[in-house]
């Protein structure tokens, strides 16, 4: 029995090893965007994966597309200036230990 698990976990990491090998030199261009922009004086980078030098080639579908209707880059600087909200503290009431009665 725990040979198989044994072998079934060796496969599993041997398959996670090879992606994690094949997708490196993405995340490695990704990061070297990430960078360049941040050097270039960009507060908020933006990724494209579009006719990006820095990737290895373009991503498919048009999810990454340098089309940002959405986001300008007034926007983008200005989002840097904002200050996240403090989360409001928990509702529920302490858990009781017992030693209260």
């Amino acid at each position: 029995m725990w040979n198989t698990v044994d072998i079934t976990m060796a496969v599993m990491t041997l398959t996670n090893l090879v992606a994690l090998i094949w997708l490196a030199r993405w995340g490695v261009g990704a990061l070297r965007d990430w960078d360049a922009q941040r050097a270039a004086g960009r507060a908020a980078p933006l990724f494209n994966g579009v006719g990006n030098p820095y990737l290895p080639g373009d991503l498919p579908g048009d999810v990454w597309s340098g089309e940002r209707t959405h986001l300008t880059e007034a926007d983008s600087t200005a989002a840097d200036d904002v200050v996240p909200a403090a989360t409001p503290a928990s509702s529920q009431p302490a858990a009781s230990t017992g030693a209260d009665a």
